[in-house]
């Protein structure tokens, strides 16, 4: 497992973005990009699967699994709302479960941003995608107690449960190693 490229950010021009719910402003790396990713970092040591699909009247949710090896597994929500096909809209949650399975392991895949908030007005800034990775660093309450890297609300969950400390998927890793 190649944890620096699996956490590298990605390049500018492959971070999209689309108009959201509540003012919000969604900058994602689309699934195709996020594979590719896993594909490289992981050796194409990983598999996902939709354990479950719920059509309801105006939207999808599936619910996805991410397994890498025998020894991580992953599972997120997906949804999108059914504007066409049904399954077309599967197809776009089952992406959406990717990417967000993804970021469960640190893989910078989504970004929430407010749009045209009083602090973004006030500093004349634009909700753009160089603005994203910078944005949750900086506002990410979850670190590393090893490195100060941020992680995710689940990671940290997982490290202090299973180390009693938080830790980065790397240092989760190099403790496993000293475990043995």
């Amino acid at each position: 497992m190649n944890l620096e490229l699996l956490t590298k950010q990605f390049p500018r021009e492959q971070i999209k973005s689309r108009q959201g719910k509540k003012g919000m402003t969604y900058y994602y790396v689309p699934a195709t990009s996020v594979i590719e990713r896993l594909n490289q970092a992981l050796n194409f040591n990983w598999s996902f699967t939709v354990v479950k699909e719920y059509i309801f009247e105006n939207e999808v949710v599936v619910l996805g699994e991410l397994k890498i090896g025998n020894e991580i597994v992953k599972q997120a929500f997906g949804n999108s709302p059914i504007n066409g096909s049904i399954g077309d809209a599967l197809k776009s949650a089952t992406s959406d479960s990717i990417r967000k399975n993804a970021a469960a392991l640190n893989v910078p895949a989504i970004f929430h941003t407010p749009s045209n908030t009083a602090e973004q007005q006030g500093n004349n800034q634009q909700s753009s995608p160089q603005f994203p990775q910078q944005q949750q660093q900086t506002d990410n309450p979850y670190r590393c107690s090893e490195c100060n890297a941020g992680i995710t609300k689940q990671i940290h969950d997982y490290s202090f449960r299973t180390f009693n400390k938080v830790l980065c998927m790397k240092h989760q890793q190099e403790a496993r190693k000293q475990a043995r």
